[in-house]
């Protein structure tokens, strides 16, 4: 990303207004040569005035991933919930990780397939090499 509009573009079109990027992307968009604790600071300040806000926060480094996403968007607000614990943001990770269990359930339910077609396959090699009645 060059400019400040190409990141406003990307956000509004990714899901969740929620995307990856790197620290190079950042110092870019703020029209920075370094990332310096100011150099950072600006830029994040830059990203606020666009309704943007990197998560966990601008990178010291270039080649550092950050998540930038839209203020107020449901990944800033756990985001939130995690580093600033309140009653309300206990209520938003209490509803994140209960929307996690069926993804966890289906998890356990391919590992449970993938280790009955092991086994039939082990079956049934067994049977193809005659080692199966013994």
């Amino acid at each position: 990303m060059q400019d400040m509009k190409e990141l406003i573009e990307a956000v509004n079109a990714a899901e969740e207004d929620t995307i990856l990027c790197h620290g190079w992307d950042l110092r870019a968009v703020g029209g920075e040569s370094r990332l310096k604790e100011l150099a950072r600071e600006r830029i994040q300040e830059k990203l606020a005035r666009e309704g943007l806000i990197a998560i966990p926060d601008v990178p010291q480094y270039q080649h550092d991933p950050v998540y930038v996403t839209r203020l107020g968007s449901d990944v800033d607000k756990l985001s939130r919930a995690l580093n600033e614990p309140t009653e309300g943001g206990l209520q938003i990770l209490r509803g994140a990780a209960g929307g996690s269990q069926p993804v966890v359930n289906q998890q356990e339910a391919v590992r449970e397939a993938m280790s009955a077609i092991e086994e039939a396959g082990q079956a049934l090699a067994s049977v193809v090499n005659g080692d199966g009645h013994r």
